[in-house]
């Protein structure tokens, strides 16, 4: 008996594992689309689609390839010929902060999609959705204010669930290595801005000084000639020895710095307060040592930019500058000279975030006019290879393509509390408080990735970018004394649909007969955008190295990504195959589906079955 009950027990507890039974069906395709692939497959074009078809033809949908020789027929074909269902971009087109009209607008110049005002337009605002919410987004002031972050999450939301004619995918990656025992690190786009949380906890292997940070460079030290580089504002060594009128967090949040008050007069006027007691640092030939920053510095700086740099064209919108007193400046704006009416700038902040030059040293002679700099003075030449500034560090030696060192101002504002207590810096949370910081950055430069990696293992580098090394990645991770931080990069790359109405799928026009709400090309694409897996594809493709993305802007965006975004992620075939059916076709998708019902008829009786052998073993016994 014993052994009867034992073995009914087991079968039992097989049975209740039996909770379904996978159930897999073929499926012919009920139509084809045609997607534009790269030959070269240097941003993995055909990875993606060879990946991409597996996925779709789970639903029904069949992928043709065609393949392109080179970029420039691949863009002939996305922005003149339009034939085609689906390409594959690995970048969006490089702008400054939030206006990707020229991308997702109807008369955007790379609309690749074919997005148009008739897809979701509304009476009440004479135009389609998508377009209202772009151009209203540039007339909404101040250009940081909440209702602005809030009006951007509403488009987000609405192209990536009504429109659905781009699937981001990924943003590659930065990761930088270095000794654990920094603490306080923390992988920022300014490393000044976390220089007063560092410090060090003992030495690691190779290390001589705990006073210094070494970090690799590069291959070449960058050029100091300030206005006449395009990239001034990326490199190290002035973002080190200069501030900006106004300072960029990570997440995008707006902080005045140069500044102490930014005021809208009016959406094309605005009026700048310096903030008082901040000291130049002295100039390389001894002269100027009692130097106070002003708007007289704010004034000579973007008038160089837009009269002498050779990027002039990004201050096209400075209309006109009035110095009202040394310690305030107006700026006059008009971000379209070629129209009547002045025009405001609504990404005027990523404009402020510039670096201010001494006037006092660089302005000492003008031009026969009076007021142009006179570029050939001595003082420019001396800058050119020692540059100064208010910022929290001075450079203190330059070996070209070899070595720059940069040393802790102790004269320096960022130290000054009397300052820094200001509340509407955040000083202490978003800079730290400098109590013992490290006093000292070493950028050192090497010919080659290899042997600065090779230096770097070695302990004389503390701190490197390991982009070009994705196995050191996982290495690193497994080691105690080197640490490993990732951050998404600005770029990302995307599917992108073709939903002009001569694509009889994408882009049918016509309301579906299941729910006159919704188009049956939208339906398709919702069908699609569903199918997809995209952590397959990071794990198949980049072995799970990149940064998935959600919305039609960078991840790096920050306060300006809607928290709340539809998410495609993982697939869902069912809800795919929901979507078919509104486009109007039955699609039984050939997916594993659970036959729940049959599993809890089978639980049910395997219960009723052991209470009917209690009871029998109950009256046994009696």
């Amino acid at each position: 008996m014993n052994k009867k009950i034992t073995m009914f027990f087991c079968l039992l507890l097989i049975s209740s594992f039996v909770i379904y039974t996978p159930k897999t069906k073929s499926i012919e395709p009920f139509f084809t689309l045609f997607v534009l692939a790269l030959n070269t497959n240097s941003d993995y074009h055909l990875d993606y689609f060879n990946l991409l078809r597996q996925q779709l033809i789970r639903i029904g949908i069949d992928l043709e390839i065609i393949l392109i020789g080179c970029w420039g027929e691949y863009i002939l074909q996305l922005v003149i010929y339009h034939n085609f269902d689906i390409c594959f971009f690995p970048m969006l087109p490089s702008t400054t902060g939030l206006d990707y009209s020229c991308l997702y607008s109807e008369n955007g110049g790379l609309n690749i999609f074919g997005y148009d005002t008739g897809m979701d337009w509304e009476e009440s605002l004479g135009t389609g959705r998508n377009e209202w919410y772009l151009q209203q987004g540039k007339e909404l002031f101040p250009p940081n204010s909440q209702e602005r972050i809030e009006h951007y999450w509403a488009w987000q939301q609405h192209l990536m669930t009504n429109l659905c004619f781009i699937y981001p995918l990924f943003s590659e990656k930065e990761y930088v290595a270095y000794y654990s025992n920094l603490e306080g690190y923390k992988l920022s786009n300014s490393l000044y801005q976390i220089w007063g949380k560092m410090f060090w906890v003992g030495t690691h292997r190779g290390q001589k000084d705990v006073t210094e940070l070494v970090q690799y460079g590069g291959a070449v030290t960058p050029s100091l000639d300030y206005f006449f580089m395009t990239d001034a504002g990326k490199n190290n060594v002035f973002s080190a020895l200069l501030d900006p009128i106004i300072w960029i967090d990570d997440d995008q949040t707006i902080w005045p710095h140069l500044a102490e008050s930014v005021t809208f007069i009016n959406k094309t006027t605005i009026e700048i307060k310096t903030r008082e007691g901040i000291k130049w640092a002295t100039d390389p030939d001894g002269n100027f040592t009692d130097e106070y920053f002003d708007a007289r510095d704010i004034y000579f700086t973007l008038y160089c930019w837009k009269y002498l740099s050779l990027d002039a064209r990004r201050w096209r919108w400075l209309s006109k500058m009035e110095l009202l007193d040394s310690k305030t400046i107006r700026l006059y704006i008009d971000a379209n000279p070629l129209t009547i009416t002045k025009e405001p700038e609504p990404e005027i902040f990523y404009k402020l975030n510039t670096y201010i030059l001494p006037e006092h040293y660089l302005n000492q002679s003008q031009l026969e006019d009076g007021k142009t700099p006179d570029m050939n003075h001595l003082a420019w030449d001396h800058y050119k290879t020692h540059p100064f500034g208010t910022g929290l560090f001075s450079l203190t030696n330059f070996k070209k393509n070899a070595e720059i060192e940069l040393t802790v101002r102790p004269s320096c504002w960022w130290l000054n509390q009397s300052i820094t207590v200001d509340p509407n810096l955040a000083w202490e949370k978003r800079f730290g408080t400098f109590v013992n910081p490290i006093r000292k950055l070493r950028l050192l430069y090497y010919p080659n990735q290899y042997l600065a990696l090779e230096k770097f293992e070695k302990g004389q580098l503390d701190l490197i970018n390991i982009n070009s090394f994705p196995e050191k990645v996982r290495e690193y991770d497994d080691e105690s004394i080197i640490a490993v931080q990732a951050k998404p990069k600005k770029q990302f790359s995307y599917f992108g649909l073709n939903v002009r109405e001569e694509r009889p799928e994408l882009g049918n026009r016509l309301k579906s007969a299941y729910d006159p709400t919704i188009s049956r090309g939208l339906a398709y694409r919702k069908a699609i955008f569903y199918a997809i897996d995209k952590t397959e594809m990071n794990n198949v493709i980049h072995q799970n190295m990149l940064e998935s993305v959600y919305w039609p802007i960078p991840k790096t965006m920050g306060i300006w990504c809607n928290p709340n975004i539809i998410r495609y992620e993982k697939a869902q075939i069912t809800k795919a195959g929901e979507y078919m059916h509104l486009a109007g076709i039955g699609c039984d998708c050939p997916v594993p589906t659970p036959i729940i019902g049959q599993g809890i008829v089978l639980y049910a009786i395997s219960v009723f079955c052991v209470l009917e052998v209690i009871v029998l073993i109950s009256k046994k016994r009696r």
